[in-house]
């Protein structure tokens, strides 16, 4: 008893050293050797890379002294886009009859962004008067002053333009820099904008897609499959709650290959209940891993059909070969490679839904099967608490979801497409370390939402988001909300949003008083 417990001891701590230290691949070739990655030379560079950065350097600029209180001036050394907005000839007579004088105008200074390009929106609004009377007429209809309205943007009264917004959102969210690292960088570049200036407008921008959120969620319900995984995080400020308590991100993946959907959910716990909340009313087929919290929908949900993801069972048999160097778990990855070379085979055969069907049922049931057989029969000579004994348990356990996939030509083989869509959380996890408050979990959640989803559409995730910021705030229905989302929009949509050398041909350097 002893040995067997040293022994297991020993096994833990292989494989606690491998996940710590050791690359990730889970790949092995017909010998048993790890085929080396070839894009895990950013996580190697990363290890070695600094832990942290120099003293931060302060940086002084002139034209950003402060002079009175209230928001800095925008700098004259940045170009202006001018775009007037005028009343109609008609509007410009008074009625009494004399020409309207133009008294003054509005205007709105927004900085705004091309690639690597800086320059200020400025909106000038004209505004009429009549010097000859007070500009009413008998019935007193008419004002005094008479003005173009000024557009609506995303983010009122804020000097971030929907260019320079997206751009900070895919920096943060896409690319992993905290806004307290992209705050740094717009000083170097002479943009005066603070890291609290740039938080409450992407806090602002969120709380104006929460419709966009909650059109795609209804979306997302009527998909044939939905895939779903949670990952921890930290979220700061939490009622009732230490700081140090661990909150989860979730995430939902459906819609199909035609018009994915990715749904990011904060909820301070991974109880089920936040997955009956999100998926009430749902008929279908839900893929997730092996976690036991998923067990308890089953009886809150008895028309959805619970699929098993068999990335995960070979993943155990793959950390049991590389502390044991098992011949049994090596047949084991090798059976399964021939389930997904199967898959491999469907996919450039490009077959229909039936097709699929009946093309697994011919040659994946029996791998899978025999499979079963094998496992069933070597269990019994098998330490249970060993990292083997523990890979051949969950296959067991999960072997009736595992199967579920040969039932629907709709269903993948895994729950890949979802690890990847929360990937990026994760990544960026690392270089943000938590979240301030519940409202930038929630507000992180949309952003990665839109993000994920435009990326799985084939969108750049840049464009996007400012074809979307631009058009939102002129939204009046559901119906023109719809049109806006990111599985409804073309390419060609979007590259018609911007025609950037229209907008460097109207560029000017000279400073505007």
């Amino acid at each position: 008893m002893l040995k067997e417990d040293r022994k297991q001891l020993y096994e833990r701590l292989c494989l606690y050293q491998r996940n710590r230290f050791s690359r990730k691949s889970e790949k092995i070739d017909a010998e048993g050797h790890y085929i080396p990655s070839l894009f895990n030379e950013i996580e190697t560079i990363a290890e070695k890379a600094p832990t942290d950065e120099a003293e931060e350097e302060t940086i002084t600029v002139s034209s950003f002294t402060r002079r009175k209180r209230g928001r800095k001036r925008i700098s004259d050394d940045l170009p202006r886009l001018v775009t007037e907005y005028d009343i109609p000839e008609k509007a410009k007579r008074c009625a009494c009859g004399a020409m309207k004088v133009r008294i003054g105008s509005d205007i709105r200074e927004q900085i705004d962004k091309l690639p690597e390009i800086y320059f200020v929106r400025r909106d000038v609004v004209h505004k009429y008067a009549c010097k000859s009377c007070e500009g009413v007429n008998e019935s007193g209809e008419e004002k005094g002053v008479v003005a173009a309205p000024m557009p609506t943007v995303l983010v009122p009264r804020s000097v971030i333009a929907p260019g320079l917004l997206a751009e900070v959102l895919v920096s943060k969210f896409c690319d992993h820099l905290p806004l307290f690292r992209q705050e740094k960088i717009f000083m170097r570049r002479g943009i005066g904008l603070s890291r609290q200036t740039l938080s409450s407008a992407s806090l602002c921008a969120a709380t104006q897609c929460r419709r966009v959120i909650e059109l795609m969620c209804d979306d997302l319900r009527k998909s044939s499959s939905i895939g779903i995984d949670e990952t921890p995080c930290q979220v700061l400020g939490e009622e009732g709650r230490k700081n140090t308590t661990k909150s989860y991100m979730w995430v939902f993946r459906g819609g199909g290959r035609s018009s994915p959907i990715v749904i990011y959910r904060y909820a301070p716990t991974r109880s089920a209940d936040v997955v009956r909340e999100m998926l009430s009313g749902y008929r279908g087929v839900i893929q997730t891993d092996g976690f036991s919290g998923y067990e308890a929908l089953v009886p809150y949900m008895p028309e959805v059909r619970f699929a098993g993801c068999m990335a995960h069972a070979r993943r155990k048999f793959v950390d049991a070969y590389a502390v044991m160097k098992s011949p049994l778990a090596q047949s084991v990855i090798a059976q399964i490679a021939k389930l997904y070379a199967i898959e491999e085979e469907i996919r450039e055969k490009e077959l229909s839904s039936e097709q699929i069907i009946a093309f697994r049922k011919t040659h994946a049931l029996p791998i899978l099967f025999a499979l079963k057989a094998r496992i069933e029969r070597e269990a019994a000579h098998v330490p249970p608490k060993s990292v083997l004994g523990k890979a051949m348990r969950y296959f067991l356990n999960q072997w009736e979801k595992l199967i579920v996939y040969c039932e629907y030509g709709f269903l993948p083989i895994d729950n890949n497409l979802v690890e990847n869509a929360i990937r990026p959380f994760v990544v960026g996890r690392k270089n943000w370390l938590f979240s301030g408050s519940p409202d930038g979990a929630h507000a992180s959640s949309i952003f990665y939402s839109i993000i994920e989803t435009a990326k799985a559409c084939g969108h750049e995730p840049y464009w996007y988001l400012r074809y979307l910021f631009e058009r939102l705030p002129l939204a009046q229905s559901d119906d023109d909300i719809r049109a806006l989302l990111p599985y409804h929009v073309s390419p060609e949509d979007i590259a018609r949003t911007v025609d950037v050398n229209t907008i460097l041909s109207k560029l000017t350097y000279s400073a505007i008083n």
